[in-house]
């Protein structure tokens, strides 16, 4: 959205006048340079990372291990025939974020991770889960670069939906 801003007028003092006009200058030329700015951010895929940003989520196959790229934030939804393990994503870039949704079909269905995926020591959180036939789950994983030469860590684990 863009506006126009104009100096007050009802200012008698000259040089407050001017210094509101030298002000209202500066602020036109931040606002064109932040329109430029934001006009050249590229469109996301998978999560949306503004509010209001949509998106939609990447549908993968089933298979006894999911194997995953993470090199982006991503939403993944998986529709569960069978028990599965997921695998450490592949390329990861630091502050990747994958959030899966799994929903069972057709039987409960147990989900394991691979063991380079990370658990925080404080959570009560253990795998392998079950999910409940008919039954959504929400996993979501993130890349940290940072820490033992990179690792992907458990943030997120809601199920019952």
């Amino acid at each position: 959205m863009r506006s126009t801003l104009t100096a007050p007028t009802q200012v008698k003092d000259r040089d407050t006048q001017d210094y509101l006009r030298t002000l209202v200058r500066d602020l036109e030329l931040a606002l064109t340079q932040l329109n430029n700015d934001v006009s050249n951010i590229p469109a996301s895929t998978g999560t949306p990372s503004t509010p209001g940003e949509s998106f939609t989520p990447i549908s993968l196959a089933y298979a006894t291990t999911l194997n995953t790229v993470g090199d982006a934030r991503k939403t993944l939804r998986c529709i569960l025939t069978g028990n599965t393990t997921i695998a450490a994503p592949t390329s990861p870039v630091d502050g990747a974020r994958l959030t899966f949704w799994l929903t069972a079909s057709g039987a409960d269905r147990t989900v394991n991770l691979n063991a380079a995926i990370k658990i925080p020591s404080s959570s009560v959180l253990t795998f392998p889960v079950t999910i409940t036939s008919g039954k959504k789950a929400r996993l979501t994983l993130e890349y940290d670069g940072t820490l033992n030469g990179g690792q992907w860590e458990v943030v997120t684990y809601v199920m019952g939906y």
